[in-house]
Order: C-alpha cells, then structure tokens, then sequence
C-alpha cells in the first residue's frame, strides 16, 4: 500500500477507488447517518477484539487499548444523542439539538435521554434501566468529557485519573459488557422508533 517513506507531490487523501476490497463508499445505503456512525466506531473496536483473540492483530493489544476504548465510549456517546434526537423529534416536532452538540457527558445524556424515553414509551421503564446505567456511569467516570482515551494529558498537563480501572484490562469482556450495553440502547431506539410509528433517521 505505501510506495514511499515521505508525503509525495500528488497525494491526496480521497482518491476514487478501482480495488473492491479497499474501496469504502461514501453515504452508501445510508452510512452517513449517525447510526451508521455509531455501528462503525463499535464495529471497528470489536473486529481489533477479534484480530488480538485470534492472533492476528500483529501489535500487542497495549498499543491499540486506547483507541478500542475511545471507540466503544463515541459509540454510545453516538447511541444516546440518536436516541435524545429520535424521543424528542417523536415528542415535541423538533431536534434537541443542544443535547446533541453542547456535551460529551455520558451521564448527563443519558439522564436526558431517560427522561425522553419514559415521557415517549412509559413502558421502556420495564426494561433492566439499573443494571444498563451502572455499565454506563462505569464509562462516563473513566472518561467524563470524552478527552481521556483520545489525549494523555488533560487541559491542566496532568495525566488523566483513570484510577477505577485495573492497570491490565481484559478486552474480551470489554468487548461483551459493551455489546450488551449497545443492545440495550439499540432496544431504546427501536421503541422510539415504533412508538412514532415510522423510521427516524439523522
């Protein structure tokens, strides 16, 4: 793939692509949407789960821990907004589109999108809500403003405190608890989606 050491005088970074193996269309079949987002970052996080339990990673795991992780947490950063957008669009004829862009906190969108769900399908309460918040305030208190798995160093220059988590962590349950906690969200946004009788899409 890479023909030389150094950036060339032609380069460019999107090129149409011949080679069907490598080659990613844009907006295919609605992947600009953000459940597409969301699906591609937890997706990309479990195929490097996958490649390190098979062997074929070629790196070992310490090197790319940060980026699994920063890709499950903006997964279900991606999750909670479409469900915040979805509930409220359902409710109210419009977006709440200061919960979509104004924080990164997972527990306040969660709090928003909880909110929304129980005023949109009362029923949606019946789900294991306790058990699905408990895996999710785990992730915001690891990463409360969505900076500790992307930089070292917080605004101050100091190393993030990330003092809950187990110096060695295992990937294959990461991997698990968070397809569960996806599987639930995803539930979430089905209801809505039922509720409102059609498909929402953003």
């Amino acid at each position: 793939m890479t023909k030389s050491w150094w950036p060339q005088a032609d380069d460019v970074i999107f090129r149409e692509g011949r080679d069907p193996d490598t080659t990613a269309e844009l907006d295919w079949f609605g992947m600009g949407t953000l459940a597409a987002y969301a699906d591609g970052y937890s997706r990309a996080a479990g195929l490097l789960i996958d490649a390190a339990e098979e062997g074929r990673l070629l790196l070992h795991p310490d090197n790319l821990l940060y980026p699994i992780v920063f890709l499950y947490r903006h997964s279900v950063e991606i999750r909670l907004k479409l469900i915040i957008a979805a509930a409220s669009y359902h409710l109210t004829g419009s977006i709440d589109f200061d919960s979509l862009h104004k924080t990164h906190s997972l527990h306040r969108l969660w709090n928003r999108a909880r909110e929304l769900v129980g005023e949109a399908h009362p029923d949606a309460a019946d789900l294991p809500l306790g058990d699905a918040e408990r895996v999710l305030l785990q992730l915001h208190r690891l990463d409360p403003h969505s900076t500790a798995f992307r930089y070292s160093l917080t605004k101050n220059g100091k190393r993030h405190d990330l003092g809950e988590a187990p110096r060695k962590v295992d990937l294959g349950n990461l991997c698990d608890v968070m397809n569960r906690l996806e599987n639930f969200l995803d539930t979430w946004l089905t209801i809505i989606d039922e509720a409102a009788q059609g498909h929402f899409e953003l």
